[in-house]
């Protein structure tokens, strides 16, 4: 089971390290994942989101690692939109790493 006293220090640790790094897409990843550890699923989607806006064009394995990931945070939002965001967030995902099997095979099998 998981300190809730030590996630939110190494957010705060996450958030002040990342404030150096406003354009370093691995600085928004470190906090969209503390986020979604803490069960914050959709602002961790969006810092996701915020991270890709920082991928450079040519970054796509890491653009679609960052797509799979807000992926995963916005179908856990439980949203009603939720399944149609992931499919198209997956599909881009894909796009950008057409070899990743894992990646294909997740689209694939979405209801």
């Amino acid at each position: 089971e998981s300190n809730p006293v030590s996630l939110d220090r190494m957010y705060d640790q996450a958030v002040s390290n990342g404030q150096e790094h406003m354009d370093d897409p691995l600085a928004w990843r470190e906090v969209a994942m503390i986020e979604l550890i803490r069960g914050r699923y959709a602002e961790s989607a969006g810092l996701f989101a915020r991270a890709r806006d920082e991928v450079e064009e040519s970054q796509g394995r890491l653009s679609a690692d960052l797509a799979s990931m807000q992926a995963r945070a916005t179908l856990l939002t439980g949203a009603d939109d939720a399944l149609d965001k992931v499919r198209a967030l997956l599909g881009e995902a894909v796009n950008l790493a057409p070899n990743n099997l894992s990646l294909r095979l997740r689209l694939e099998t979405l209801p």
